[in-house]
């Protein structure tokens, strides 16, 4: 393991201190809950886009359960605040909602991040990090330069999202080359050239390895053939030959919310499902699990090689995805980006050694989560502080450290998850997901009261099927009230002073 000596981070944490004090803007270590780490661990975070949480499972990632679900921790209710690629990044990578981080939408993405140089990579960098991205960073990112390389970042490594599966556009280090082979398969390689590099210096490092799979292909169609088309995932075809399943009609046709009948109590106008579309989604979800595969196996083989260089039991390995996606459920044939389970729910799982946490960590987690809540335990477990120099953010999340501890007594009682999600202005869906109820409806300085809210009872109605909008009055008026205070909140309680004309995120 490489760490830092105790002279250099002392240093820092009072350069840290100090340059909290002075900006007066916490966010620092008073606002970080920080314990006792007597050696920096290394962190590796492996991010799929569109992995739908009926993917996660056994039997479609043998590798990501064997070494990281089943000997870690499972989070069996890890929600994507919200659920779309560009503000689930900038929302792992500042700890933040979009009210606060600026990117509501996929375009323009990261143009409208708010201080991009006071991001997770600077955080980790200040903190003796080595940092590297590999694969997918934000949308909208390198438009106007496409040599550019993020913040924060010692290895660049981005891939060109429209360039297709097979032999890529990558920006290694602002040179622009195109590899040969297979996308997820080059993504899974250098990963492991990195940390085979990083191991051998004196620092510690992070890893952000972000696969396209199993993402929906924008560029060419067809990887090595014609088993899946264009705007579809992109395995292989051996992959692809080899599926097994779960099937379509196992997994996503038999549920309830399927084609959802019924329909006229939702605020959307959208007629059923034609055979047609069916026929693309089951198509579809063939195409989905076997992109996985390659996935699968890379994480497997990234692992193992952590072990090889005595490196795994420092390292906090974390598996997630960026949103959940739809496959016919309440009549979508494909998407994202809305408050329904589907898209909301991720998988999530963290292995974390012993000697990191201090006590081994507990099977499962059933506490709400978000990446905002990942930001901040990774900051906590790295003893790094959400700062660039002087400047700091104020975290919106909060370290499940604790959680990973069997320890819930600090943990919101009644945590409420923020949705804002949409173009700016009138295209803007606000709500929130509680425990027991999902709500939304259109940002109210936009349209007249609540006609078009949405309200569900998820533990009496798990799959979102009677809009309870008009028929729970009073419950619908509490939780819009509730979406408004979220919608400028910023920092804990307890953790944070209060900022001026904010409450506290929940």
């Amino acid at each position: 393991m490489h760490i830092k000596s105790l002279k250099s981070r002392l240093a820092f944490a009072f350069a840290a201190v100090l340059a909290a004090i002075l900006a007066g803007a916490p966010g620092s270590a008073q606002t970080q809950e920080r314990g006792v780490v007597a050696e920096q661990p290394n962190i590796v975070f492996v991010l799929t886009d569109d992995q739908t949480l009926d993917s996660f499972t056994p039997e479609v990632m043998p590798q990501t359960f064997s070494r990281i679900a089943n000997p870690g921790t499972r989070f069996t209710d890890a929600v994507a605040a919200p659920p779309l690629c560009c503000p689930y990044r900038a929302g792992f990578l500042t700890g933040q909602y979009p009210h606060n981080h600026g990117v509501f939408s996929n375009r323009p993405g990261y143009p409208t991040l708010l201080k991009p140089k006071n991001t997770m990579g600077n955080w980790l960098q200040g903190a003796g990090y080595e940092t590297a991205m590999v694969g997918k960073f934000l949308n909208g990112f390198g438009e106007e330069d496409e040599t550019a390389v993020g913040p924060g970042w010692d290895e660049w490594y981005s891939v060109n999202f429209g360039s297709g599966f097979r032999d890529p556009d990558v920006n290694h280090n602002g040179t622009l080359i195109t590899e040969q082979g297979y996308l997820t398969n080059i993504l899974n390689d250098h990963a492991i050239e990195f940390v085979e590099d990083a191991s051998a210096g004196e620092d510690p490092f992070f890893l952000w390895l972000s696969h396209i799979s199993p993402h929906a292909t924008t560029g060419p169609g067809g990887v090595a053939g014609t088993s899946c088309s264009a705007k579809m995932p992109q395995p292989t075809d051996a992959d692809y030959e080899a599926f097994t399943g779960p099937t379509f009609e196992e997994t996503i046709q038999s549920k309830p919310s399927y084609n959802e009948p019924g329909y006229g109590d939702k605020p959307r106008e959208v007629d059923p499902l034609t055979p047609e579309q069916e026929q693309f989604i089951a198509k579809y979800w063939r195409c989905e699990i076997a992109s996985l595969a390659s996935v699968d196996r890379g994480i497997g083989d990234l692992v193992d090689r952590l072990d090889d260089l005595g490196e795994l039991n420092e390292t906090i390995v974390v598996f997630g995805s960026d949103n959940g996606f739809f496959h016919g459920e309440h009549r979508y044939p494909r998407g994202k980006g809305d408050i329904y389970r589907e898209a909301m729910e991720v998988p999530l799982a963290v292995r974390i050694p012993p000697s990191v946490l201090g006590e081994p960590a507990v099977d499962s987690v059933g506490s709400t989560v978000t990446q905002l809540d990942l930001a901040a335990t990774l900051l906590e477990l790295g003893d790094a502080d959400p700062c660039n120099g002087s400047k700091c953010r104020r975290l919106d999340g909060r370290s499940f450290a604790p959680l990973l501890r069997g320890d819930s007594s600090s943990w919101w009682r009644k945590r409420a998850v923020l949705f804002e999600l949409g173009k700016r202005r009138c295209r803007l869906k606000v709500g929130v997901r509680t425990k027991r109820h999902t709500y939304v409806q259109r940002a109210p300085e936009c349209d007249e009261g609540q006609k078009d809210a949405e309200l569900y009872n998820r533990i009496k109605d798990p799959f979102e099927l009677k809009n309870l909008a008009r028929r729970e009055k009073k419950a619908a008026r509490r939780l819009a009230r509730l979406t408004e205070d979220l919608r400028r909140c910023s920092g804990v309680k307890g953790r944070d002073p209060k900022a001026l004309g904010a409450t506290f995120c929940r």
